[in-house]
């Protein structure tokens, strides 16, 4: 994919800008009409503009972003049947329940095969519950605060997630 990347990024230049301005003060040079919407327009040379652009110098740090690890590159769907069926009958009346992958203490993680749309997804919930937040006020107040420190040290990460896609 990075040739082709590249290769947009080098279409990209000056010489093949389209530039458009819609301003009430320009009316009087809308000289042409589209056919289709039969709107008025005009074009004018920007010989100049597009020069200053070309020699602008080149920003040091402006580059295109690293990969982003949220966005998948094998979109093929798993197998149907991968999922442990409860009860019997089958067919629509068959329920579906999920694998239970590890459960220890302090961690319960289960995994259940998507049967229904053939479409990738992953759903995560965390939540931390402890009597020792509720002790006191200061014990509620250092739950809060940390709460919002891992939040805000997730933030890259999280940004990373929600520009692939996905959401919480």
């Amino acid at each position: 994919a990075e040739p082709l990347v590249r290769s947009i990024l080098e279409g990209l230049t000056p010489q093949a800008a389209v530039v458009k301005l819609t301003a009430r003060e320009l009316a009087p040079l809308a000289t042409r009409v589209e056919p289709v919407y039969s709107a008025s327009y005009g074009e004018m040379p920007i010989g100049r503009e597009v020069a200053a652009w070309s020699a602008a110098p080149r920003l040091d740090g402006l580059a295109v972003p690293p990969p982003n690890r949220f966005i998948p590159t094998d979109l093929s769907i798993k197998a149907r049947g991968a999922s442990t069926a409860q009860g019997g009958g089958g067919g629509a009346a068959r329920r579906v329940k999920p694998a239970l992958l590890l459960n220890t203490d302090s961690v319960r993680l289960h995994f259940l095969q998507d049967e229904r749309f053939g479409r990738p997804k992953a759903f995560a919930f965390v939540s931390l519950r402890t009597p020792q937040l509720y002790e006191s006020a200061a014990a509620a107040a250092q739950a809060e605060l940390y709460a919002a420190l891992l939040s805000d040290a997730l933030q890259d990460v999280t940004y990373q997630a929600a520009r692939a896609g996905l959401s919480a």
